[in-house]
């Protein structure tokens, strides 16, 4: 039997339901210069868990919606926000079994540099 059919027969009786999977979210921090100073967008939670407190713009990865975790940053971003940015890098991986009460997470971050004369801040700023 041939590598490649091997794989398939282990693929054939694969479960993924046997591992416990984390709550996968991906956040994007947003900076822009205003007034010579360094700043960070954050939007006000409108929902359970931490709802009304500010955060860093994110959310959960939708399977059948994007296909890579990029896709996830920019809908997210484009969601919360209302902003497309040109440039998105990602920054790396959070995650343990108390940064959320839902359960075990793990968030991939990204950021943006933004021309703050091309978003407005001001209703996000405290």
């Amino acid at each position: 039997m041939t590598i490649k059919q091997q794989e398939k027969e282990f693929l054939s009786t694969y479960n993924i339901h046997d591992y416990d999977v984390p709550l996968t979210s991906v956040d994007v921090v947003i900076f822009s210069i205003i007034k010579e100073q360094v700043n960070v967008l954050l939007t006000k939670r409108a929902d359970f868990p931490f709802k009304n407190q500010w955060a860093i713009p994110g959310g959960f990865i939708d399977i059948k919606k994007d296909k890579q975790i990029e896709q996830t940053a920019r809908r997210k971003l484009k969601e919360k926000t209302g902003y497309n940015v040109p440039y998105l890098e990602q920054l790396g991986a959070i995650g343990n079994n108390h940064r959320d009460p839902r359960g075990w997470s793990v968030t991939i971050t990204y950021f943006a540099l933004v021309n703050a004369e091309e978003v407005s801040f001001d209703e996000y700023i405290v």
